[in-house]
């Protein structure tokens, strides 16, 4: 740990000192930052002697007693004739079933318990049962169940069979608030189920709620297929509708603009922590906060320099979310579409012959009345192409499959999620104060997920619209985004020199050029 203290320190010093040196500066920033990575990595994995990764070699094949508690939410699955119960422990202490002395333990382990049990967050319990290391289920394409576990620091699981003991010796033992949104998370996916048919309940408590344990096998393969899988994981699209519906909710309150945007803000907070604060939700709502205090404080704000500061804070306290799967496809799907959506957005309305301003403050084009249809399918193409050709490789590597009918499907899909997200907040708000009002989203609702999977089935049969690969490795990866990258760069220096796409481009400071088209 040392010398990456030491070299944090001396590089960030160095960037003081050279300030008046932007690029300089900004470099030894950089390292610095690195530095503070590695440092925060090491840190994470200290293990002292009492940690169960360090005690599981004596433990490892026996039967053993178990006192810990849970701190996740806990997910029930039928299993043939019985059900399994599972959840994330935080360990106490451990000893053999033969033996009266305990011993200290500390750690995170994955429970599996093969009983219907009724378990809830920040329980205390006593488990007998035997510890063993995650399996790989599957060998397609390059997801890790091992190393996903490993990522969130678990890297045992304790299995308690059918007459296994597994009691509940105290309650109430975890934090408040997280007890608190599993409490209401519990709560509204009761809610959909009592609205909808389990198919139903399972695609809307993934689209707002974030829990995809209730989503059927069949769904989750058809939306693969269509590239629109993204949909079904909770992201700054879900994000940016929830802070939508309450900033409506306020208005139509009459409340004070100041007052919208701070309950906004403690709205986004709780839905984070509601739906599971897992990366992609915590990137999204940390630049959703800075947006909004932006707001509030009348300051602009930069979308480069929001992404990095939200990467930075899920890193600094989770240094291994770097490699997990939704962390990566996340920051890596927004970064393209910070860099290259406004390009794509300018060429395809000259694609489609729409009249544009030529300044670098402006995304709109003129008179945004008049070419209304051109210019919804101008963003949604480009927002959907930035995306996933960011995100192509990734997705190659880790399912090995190729979505080329992906432009078409979120062209649709996505409108369609928007107000199906919409609606569902709007049914969670109104169940019980409400009735009418709630039976009557449930019946927009479900003709809306008839329609999306309906077209999504369709979609999927098009011949082309998905194919499968052998294998892809990392170095096709890398090879891929540098032969991507420098090609939009270069193409976009070309853009920006002149345009060669057809259509006409005003000046911002030229209202002679302007009047004379108009």
């Amino acid at each position: 740990m040392f010398w990456p203290m030491t070299g944090g320190v001396l590089c960030f010093s160095l960037s003081r000192l050279l300030r008046r040196r932007p690029i300089l500066s900004s470099v030894f920033l950089a390292v610095a930052l690195m530095f503070g990575g590695i440092l925060a990595f090491q840190c994470r994995q200290y293990r002292d002697k009492d940690h169960v990764d360090r005690r599981a070699a004596m433990l490892y094949g026996r039967s053993i007693v178990f006192e810990g508690i849970v701190v996740s939410d806990v997910q029930k699955r039928s299993l043939g004739r019985g059900a399994k119960t599972s959840f994330v422990l935080t360990a106490l202490r451990v000893r053999p079933i033969e033996s009266l002395d305990w011993r200290p333990l500390n750690g995170r382990i994955l429970v599996n318990i093969f009983q219907d049990k009724e378990i809830h967050y920040g329980d205390r319990l006593r488990l007998e049962g035997k510890l063993h290391r995650p399996f790989e289920f599957h060998s397609e394409g390059n997801f890790s169940y091992k190393q996903y576990l490993k990522n969130q620091g678990i890297a045992w699981i304790l299995s308690v069979k059918k007459s296994g003991k597994a009691i509940v010796i105290a309650s109430e033992q975890g934090a408040y608030i997280q007890a608190f949104c599993l409490a209401a998370r519990d709560y509204f996916g009761k809610t959909m189920e009592r609205f909808f048919n389990p198919t139903q309940a399972g695609i809307m408590n993934a689209l707002v709620l974030g829990e995809r344990s209730t989503l059927s096998k069949p769904v989750q393969e058809l939306f693969v297929r269509t590239g629109t899988a993204h949909i079904l994981a909770i992201s700054g699209f879900n994000v940016g509708i929830v802070a939508f519906v309450f900033f409506l909710l306020w208005k139509l309150l009459r409340i004070k603009r100041g007052g919208q945007y701070a309950l906004t803000i403690l709205c986004l907070i709780f839905y984070c922590i509601l739906t599971g604060g897992k990366p992609p939700v915590v990137r999204s709502t940390i630049m959703s906060l800075i947006w909004l205090c932006a707001f509030l404080l009348e300051k602009r704000h930069d979308s480069l320099n929001t992404l990095g500061f939200a990467a930075w804070l899920i890193l600094l306290f989770q240094p291994l979310a770097i490699f997990d799967v939704g962390f990566q496809l996340s920051f890596v799907s927004v970064l393209f579409i910070i860099l290259y959506y406004r390009k794509f957005f300018l060429a395809i309305l000259g694609w489609f012959r729409v009249p544009r301003v030529d300044d670098e403050d402006h995304l709109l084009p003129m008179n945004w009345s008049d070419y209304p249809v051109r210019i919804f399918l101008a963003q949604s193409l480009a927002l959907t192409l930035s995306a996933w050709l960011g995100v192509l490789a990734l997705i190659a590597f880790y399912f090995e499959i190729i979505t080329p009918i992906t432009m078409v499907a979120n062209l649709i899909i996505v409108p369609l999620v928007s107000i199906l997200v919409a609606l569902g907040v709007g049914l969670l708000l109104t169940s019980h104060l409400i009735p009418f009002l709630a039976h009557a989203f449930a019946s927009c609702i479900e003709l809306l997920l008839a329609a999306m999977i309906g077209i999504t089935w369709i979609l999927s049969k098009i011949p082309g619209a998905y194919f499968y690969l052998r294998h892809v490795g990392w170095n096709q990866v890398v090879i891929y985004y540098f032969i991507l990258i420098p090609f939009l760069e270069g193409w976009r220096l070309l853009f920006l020199k002149q345009y060669l796409w057809s259509g006409k481009s005003f000046r911002k400071n030229s209202p002679t050029e302007i009047s004379d088209e108009g």
